[in-house]
């Protein structure tokens, strides 16, 4: 039987199998079903890649300080959302998928099948059965995700940043603005003062003119 014209009944049967197991696992555990979920802009295109984002993520060392079992190990995945706008990294156990593209469902926390892209033999091709995080295998999936559509999605860090940033700029930004009225206002009346003081010279000068006329006049009254 040619994998890529598998038996959709055969696929339900898998994908029900696969469901139970996996949520019959997930009832067990007193531990998230993913977390550390971070929108990117794109995902490892090959195991090299791969590799160094598990590196980076350290999935397993974060399970464990959540109080998960050791037998549900947790990989690396880079998968698109259910609504085809976002990429994201997120820290979740392996799932089998059988016949579609690996989604993260933002409302059921959870990595599974995107029911809405079947793989076949044009686009998107992926295998029939494989392991949620080798995802990075079947680069049409992420196709499905537009470039220009995706968003980003803050982080708490992010938000603190941005926060102090704000913080920041309310303090400066009047600081900034006293500082130009105080340069504007010495300027002003720097100007007016050195103004009135020209006058005030020009008005002695004027004086002293006055004066000197009006005592030639006096002499000149007094001669005969």
């Amino acid at each position: 039987m040619n994998s890529r014209t598998i038996s959709p009944y055969i696929i339900g049967t898998l994908l029900l199998i696969s469901m139970f197991i996996q949520m019959s696992r997930g009832e067990s555990e007193e531990c998230p079903q993913t977390f550390d979920v971070i929108a990117v802009r794109m995902c490892p295109t090959s195991r090299e890649e791969y590799d160094k984002a598990v590196l980076r993520k350290q999935c397993s060392q974060l399970a464990s300080k959540r109080n998960c079992s050791d037998s549900i190990e947790f990989k690396y995945h880079c998968v698109i959302n259910s609504y085809r706008n976002n990429l994201f990294e997120v820290c979740a156990p392996e799932k089998n998928i059988f016949g579609y593209c690996t989604e993260y469902n933002e409302g059921g926390n959870i990595v599974q099948s995107q029911l809405s892209a079947p793989c076949n033999s044009t686009f998107p091709k992926c295998a029939a059965a494989y392991k949620s995080w080798k995802s990075y295998l079947y680069q049409d999936c992420y196709e499905l995700v537009a470039t220009t559509e995706i968003t980003e999605i803050p982080t708490i860090s992010d938000n603190k940043e941005m926060n102090s940033s704000v913080d920041i700029s309310a303090i400066l930004i009047p600081i900034l603005v006293l500082v130009i009225l105080g340069i504007i206002l010495m300027i002003v009346f720097g100007r007016k003062k050195i103004k009135d003081r020209k006058q005030r010279k020009k008005q002695r000068k004027k004086g002293q003119a006055d004066k000197e006329k009006e005592k030639v006049r006096s002499i000149q009254q007094t001669l005969p």
